[in-house]
């Protein structure tokens, strides 16, 4: 499997839902961008799978959007393992593809995934 690929695949999908769920609320790039303090050009970079969110700014999204972080991230990942290890694999994946480094950032992403794998 291609990391590359891979992390190209799941950005591109992430942005195209945040953009789904910008449109469905009838929000522009710019409004949004204030609700989540980055700048216009970010966000357009984001929609379009060119760039990254942090687990703070994904947590705001699904706050805005009114769905789970499940939604946002969970369900993107192009393959598919059950239990346990499910969890760890996209934990591991996402935690690469949204350069998240900080272990505090870590174990809130494990919680937030956790919380709705078990759902």
């Amino acid at each position: 499997m291609d990391n590359k690929i891979d992390n190209e695949n799941f950005l591109n999908e992430l942005g195209i839902k945040i953009s789904f769920y910008r449109k469905n609320l009838d929000l522009s790039q710019e409004e949004l961008s204030s609700l989540l303090d980055i700048s216009v050009p970010q966000m357009s970079k984001i929609e379009r799978g060119m760039a990254t969110l942090n687990v703070m700014q994904l947590l705001k999204l699904s706050k805005i959007f009114g769905i789970s972080p499940n939604n946002l991230i969970y369900n993107n990942v192009n393959y598919c393992v059950s239990g346990e290890k499910a969890v760890e694999e996209i934990i591991i994946y996402a935690s690469n593809i949204l350069n998240i480094s900080s272990n505090t950032d870590k174990k809130l992403l494990k919680n937030i995934l956790e919380y709705f794998h078990n759902k």
